[in-house]
């Protein structure tokens, strides 16, 4: 399977999630959690072409949802490059309007 790029932004945003859900409820549930999003992104970086797209925000981007989080990225080359991994309730188009 392919493995997607990670920006920056999006281990710190990774290792955010997995801190938030390890101190909320367990380190068993963030590994669980983590490895979803993950999973989903490998699965986009498979097929690079496929998620929603996001054109509103920005021309190109897609996304995958692993509830409540919310995984931006871009086709790059024969992968992806994930640029955030959001919250949903977050204001997600003003953050990645920065991205």
């Amino acid at each position: 399977m392919k493995e997607p790029l990670l920006t920056d932004e999006a281990k710190d945003d990774l290792a955010e999630i997995w801190a938030t859900i390890a101190d909320a409820r367990d380190e068993r549930t963030a590994n669980r959690i983590h490895r979803k999003i993950l999973d989903a992104c490998r699965s986009k970086a498979a097929f690079p072409e496929t998620g929603r797209l996001r054109e509103e925000i920005s021309p190109g981007l897609r996304c995958v949802v692993v509830r409540p989080y919310v995984a931006f990225f871009r086709p790059h080359m024969d992968t992806i490059v994930v640029l955030r991994i959001l919250h949903g309730r977050r204001d997600v188009e003003s953050i990645m309007s920065e991205a």
